[in-house]
């Protein structure tokens, strides 16, 4: 009983391990040497701009509540979007295709995102890194598929972020992708 025991342990172990995903930051901004695969930003990404905000406003909102306190700490302003496959912009490089979506939100020190749906198939790979390559955070892959299909990321640095989705040509429209929330990080350290 005690050998299933451990045997189950390792099992579970395992598949945690498998399950993770990694954040790579690159003091020199030299993330696509480390990620050859990834395409560079570039004029031909389509870009979802962010709306500009009040941010003065917030933070005023935010050091009275920083000052009462028992409050959580709110670092960035969420923007409800609805963005697919669909929006983005696939090309082809030899037998894999890769579908980019640029995010840009000015003044941002960070962005992060909400998928209401992700479903990668078994050969993709998906990555989110900072325009200027300072941040790669992926491969995101099958084994992050979970029953809802929902997903959130780390926090990206800067205001300038593509998703990448990367496979197979032959498995052309298996995978599925909605970004629901674009999350514009306008503080960086809790008060406290």
């Amino acid at each position: 009983m005690k050998h299933l025991f451990f045997i189950l342990c390792a099992l579970i172990c395992v598949q945690v391990a498998s399950a993770q995903v990694y954040s790579y930051r690159f003091e020199n901004k030299d993330a696509f040497k480390t990620f050859p695969q990834l395409v560079q930003a570039n004029e031909r990404m389509v870009v979802k701009s962010m709306p500009s905000f009040n941010v003065d406003s917030l933070l005023e909102d935010d050091r009275e509540l920083d000052e009462l306190g028992g409050y959580p700490f709110r670092f960035g302003y969420a923007f409800d979007v609805d963005y697919s496959l669909d929006d983005g912009k696939w090309s082809e490089d030899g037998d894999r295709r890769i579908w980019s979506m640029r995010f840009y939100s000015e003044g941002a020190y960070s962005l992060n995102f909400v998928f209401s749906e992700m479903i990668l198939s078994p050969e993709a790979e998906l990555y989110l890194f900072s325009s200027n390559g300072s941040m790669v955070y992926g491969p995101i892959t099958a084994n992050q598929n979970i029953t809802d299909g929902k997903f959130q990321t780390i926090l990206l640095e800067g205001k300038d972020v593509v998703i990448q989705l990367i496979e197979p040509t032959i498995t052309k429209e298996r995978s599925q992708l909605s970004v629901s929330r674009v999350v514009h990080g306008y503080r960086i350290h809790s008060p406290r």
